[in-house]
């Protein structure tokens, strides 16, 4: 689950984004009274527990629980607020106010409501939440983070509800006094049977500015206890990615003087171990990505090229470069890398290669019109939200309209030469 918030996109070559501040403003107005019980952060030498194995299971599954998080919708930097289930895609509407749906089988979208000649325009509507801030499918069951729109109490929960919409229930209140304010969360994923926080702080501390990053982590029960797994403080611009799989959480860390780290953190014994670090090679890295067998992939990209690196027994492997003339780094989901720049033409464009390095695409990003759409895709600002198999999401924004901001959702089937799939209006 990550924040419903408006995404913040990269439209100019060169410039950066920063979603990080973003959620704080928005959870402060919230008051909570619960207290929480925050762990100190952990080190990269935390003895492991001694336990007695069962026959037949791994040691490094001991404890574990659950299904794994949707690491292809764990996208930092674009689109966070949309989940997809077998048969259906979810997002929180941009006003933060309503869950939609799109029904794969029917290719029907609209508000998650039930009822009969529903306006589906106030707290009467089933689809309404109030404030939500996050959403996730996970386990045949909807999750999401809003306040509770019966209640005059301020504060936020997360709630549980059948993929229908149906039968809500509160699972644990996010306390403000001691993570909110403090850590202030800009997502939140559920990875076996546990809630995860990823954290950036900017504060003050003796007339100095500091930034902190963090990752906290709750049971999903109504429990009150928090454990922070990695917490990092620094002068600098601290900028993070990560992925989770089994009991690991997979991080790349980045910092103002660009000196790159990427580690994974054990939940289970609350051990760290680096896998990759180097400073200052004038990169402006991307995310880390992860293939199914937990292979980690770094993307990155200069004034001239972008670059996809596999991380290997502590180096960079099997390059794959991409000549390109923007600061995009390129995108890695299920795969698939996907490298945007815009052409001559000032449209944009995109190659998709496999991580083996063969092209599957190269061309205009939408090369099709999109008769639902009041803009030139091409035109607008857009990025990758999600891909699974030959099915790319892009979220594609503009100011048109008189000034006014439309905003959509397509996928791209990369298989059928870009066809589109119109999935929301925004």
């Amino acid at each position: 689950m990550g924040p419903c918030a408006p995404p913040i996109l990269k439209s100019e070559k060169g410039e950066k984004t920063i979603l990080k501040k973003l959620l704080a403003l928005a959870l402060c107005f919230f008051l909570l009274t619960a207290c929480a019980k925050l762990a100190p952060p952990v080190g990269t030498t935390a003895p492991v527990a001694s336990t007695s194995i069962p026959t037949g299971v791994a040691p490094d599954l001991i404890g574990l629980t659950g299904e794994n998080a949707d690491n292809n919708y764990l996208v930092n930097d674009n689109f966070q607020f949309m989940t997809e289930s077998d048969s259906a895609i979810y997002k929180i509407s941009s006003d933060r106010n309503y869950i939609l749906y799109y029904d794969k089988a029917s290719n029907f979208s609209g508000p998650l409501c039930g009822k009969p000649d529903c306006r589906h325009a106030g707290t009467d509507c089933d689809a309404y939440i109030g404030t939500g801030i996050a959403i996730q499918y996970y386990s045949g069951s909807l999750y999401f983070i809003a306040n509770d729109p019966s209640s005059s109490t301020s504060g936020m929960w997360l709630w549980k509800a059948e993929p229908t919409g149906k039968n809500r229930e509160k699972i644990k209140q996010i306390d403000i006094e001691n993570i909110v304010i403090p850590y202030q969360p800009q997502n939140y994923f559920i990875h076996r049977d546990q809630l995860f926080l990823f954290c950036l702080t900017y504060y003050v501390e003796d007339g100095k500015e500091y930034m902190r990053a963090a990752i906290l982590v709750t049971p999903l029960d109504d429990s009150q206890e928090y454990t922070t797994l990695w917490e990092e403080k620094s002068e600098s611009v601290l900028e993070y990615t990560y992925r989770l799989s089994g009991q690991y959480v997979y991080v790349s860390l980045v910092t103002g003087t660009k000196s790159l780290q990427i580690f994974r953190i054990n939940f289970l014994d609350k051990t760290i171990e680096p896998l990759f670090s180097e400073d200052g090679q004038g990169y402006y890295y991307g995310e880390i990505h992860l293939t199914a067998d937990d292979e980690v992939y770094l993307s990155a990209a200069t004034e001239t090229a972008v670059y996809v690196w596999k991380i290997e027994n502590g180096q960079k492997t099997d390059t794959i470069v991409i000549d390109n003339s923007s600061y995009y780094p390129p995108k890695i989901l299920d795969g698939i890398i996907f490298a945007i720049d815009m052409n001559e033409d000032n449209k944009r464009v995109v190659v998709i290669k496999t991580l083996s390095g063969e092209t599957v695409y190269d061309g205009l990003l939408f090369p099709e019109d999109i008769p639902e759409m009041k803009l030139d895709p091409n035109g607008g600002v857009c990025g990758v939200v999600s891909g699974t198999g030959s099915i790319v999401g892009f979220y594609v924004a503009a100011d048109a309209n008189g000034g006014k901001r439309a905003e959509y959702v397509v996928y791209l089937d990369t298989a059928q030469n870009m066809k589109p799939i119109y999935i929301f209006p925004c």
